[in-house]
């Protein structure tokens, strides 16, 4: 503990001699604004009634007390010019740059001398324009790059735009974020858009007319994200045990139409599907789903649900806005492919791929997917 005190009260006599010193450097260097501005009234009261080389000393005097004041050097050069110094000031200015040639205050008393003597001496000119250039190009917004476009503007020299850095304009950065985040979120919301997805509901009942699923089809676990399965293969994504169904036997697809998400129901394998509408029942081979569609899949039911659809036109099977899909050929013409599945029901026992098993009943359990 004793170790411990002596090394905190040491810690605290070196942050005090360390504040000092801050505090003795902030004093050295603080900046008289007012002092300076009064004595730049005096020195331009000297210089009007011809006191030139006071006039300077109180100018001098001006800029130590604060290195902002930007009229104090252009003054200063006035009362040196006056006074025969002028060319000593540039050879002073000249060696400070030496030292310090990122220092724009230094560049601009530099530039007030040769502006002055450029009265006399119309080459110099040159050297004030190179001057104004670097004061404009070191302070990029601040009174000493205002004060070179002015003094720039009387003299009539034509200064160099300087070349853009970007570095400078640090805005531009946030500008171009905020586009890309926005052209992100247009083409992923015009993306999302163009993507058909699942919609609406459907119930399936057994033929004793148990529901056996009753389910948003967003929500049902799917293999491809693109189509949902149904058969009695335990592969499919809704299983149906026995029942008259087919290994695979049809499947949900989600598509387009009118720029609604809209579900369309396809037989495989030229198994059979029907449609009932009231009293009336016709087998379809590709149909596009509306509110309150019924289907037939072997002995099973599947009703489709969806409100924003709405029901299906009265006066045609079909409905406004389905789309006519041409009759298959007859199986009696159709060629047995090697990689069709076979069509015969799988056992319960091999059920188990992780699908929404519905069991004939009387109900029973699978290893995968829901039980009922």
């Amino acid at each position: 503990m004793r170790n411990i005190a002596l090394s905190l009260i040491l810690y605290l006599i070196i942050l005090s001699l360390t504040l000092l010193v801050c505090v003795a450097q902030e004093g050295e260097n603080e900046i008289d604004i007012k002092g300076s501005r009064q004595a730049f009234i005096f020195g331009k009261q000297h210089y009007n009634t011809g006191k030139y080389a006071d006039a300077k000393e109180l100018f001098s005097k001006a800029i130590n007390m604060d290195l902002n004041n930007v009229e104090a050097y252009y003054y200063r050069a006035l009362s040196a010019n006056k006074d025969g110094t002028l060319q000593k000031d540039i050879s002073f200015y000249t060696l400070r740059l030496n030292t310090n040639k990122d220092d724009y205050r230094i560049h601009f008393g530099l530039a007030c001398s040769y502006l002055i003597l450029s009265e006399t001496f119309e080459g110099k000119k040159e050297d004030a324009r190179k001057e104004l250039n670097n004061v404009i190009a070191l302070d990029k917004n601040g009174p000493f790059r205002n004060k070179a476009v002015e003094l720039a503007e009387q003299y009539k020299i034509k200064l160099t735009t300087p070349p853009f850095n970007i570095m400078d304009h640090k805005w531009i950065f946030a500008v171009i974020g905020g586009i890309v985040l926005l052209l992100i979120i247009i083409l992923a919301t015009i993306i999302r858009k163009s993507v058909a997805t699942f919609s609406g509901s459907i119930i399936i009942t057994n033929p004793q007319g148990q529901i056996m699923l009753n389910n948003k089809l967003d929500s049902l676990p799917k293999k491809d994200k693109k189509r949902l399965t149904i058969g009695s293969g335990n592969f499919n994504d809704i299983i149906l045990a026995g029942g008259n169904v087919e290994n695979v036997h049809a499947e949900l697809i989600p598509i387009k139409f009118n720029k609604k998400d809209r579900i369309r129901i396809i037989p495989l394998q030229m198994s059979k599907i029907s449609r009932e509408t009231g009293d009336k029942t016709e087998q379809v081979y590709e149909d596009l789903l509306w509110d309150n569609d019924t289907y037939k899949i072997g002995d099973y039911k599947l009703n489709y649900s969806n409100p924003l659809i709405g029901p299906r036109p009265s006066g045609s099977i079909m409905g406004a806005g389905d789309i006519a899909f041409p009759t298959p050929v007859p199986k009696s013409n159709i060629l047995p492919s090697p990689s069709v599945a076979t069509t015969s029901p799988v056992p319960p026992s091999q059920t188990g791929s992780g699908g929404t098993t519905l069991p004939s009943p009387p109900p029973s359990s699978s290893e995968d997917g829901f039980s009922f």
